[in-house]
């Protein structure tokens, strides 16, 4: 049995155009071993804090930190978006399945990993280029990857 971790990932606010404030808090399950060339599921819950708007919603591109030989790198492995309505439910959860490549493997200097939120997006109508948003806190979570199972 493979041991999950749960730790509080991101807090992000966004101002929209009505000068309220939108804050939630992502939190990520992430395997303690992630397996090369195998479906990994992650699984996202995202708790609104306060704020919401109507048509409104936000988009998270989770990624991967790693070292190689000369360098930190930083990919991209998927996105996941999640409802600001002021209608939907105050917690909500999503799995989502990453595949981490061989080639990625072959890059590494060592087998800890970072699973983070690298940025994100907010529907429309927000007019977030002209208000502004910013995450306030983003903590990653490590987890080592392996060629096969233990």
């Amino acid at each position: 049995m493979r041991r999950i971790t749960l730790t509080p990932l991101i807090k992000f606010e966004v101002v929209d155009p009505s000068s309220s404030v939108i804050y939630g808090k992502l939190k990520l399950r992430v395997p303690a071993c992630l397996l090369v060339d195998r479906e990994n599921t992650i699984q996202a819950i995202f708790e609104p804090e306060s704020g919401c708007w109507p048509g409104s919603g936000v988009i998270f591109y989770i990624s991967i930190k790693y070292v190689t030989l000369y360098e930190f790198r930083t990919s991209t492995l998927t996105t996941i978006s999640f409802s600001t309505e002021c209608r939907v439910s105050v917690v909500q959860v999503k799995d989502f399945s990453v595949l981490i490549p061989r080639e990625l493997y072959r890059q590494l200097a060592d087998n800890v990993v970072e699973i983070n939120v690298a940025n994100y997006d907010v529907y429309k109508p927000l007019l977030v280029s002209v208000y502004g948003k910013s995450i306030i806190e983003n903590i990653g979570v490590s987890s080592y990857i392996l060629k096969y199972a233990p």
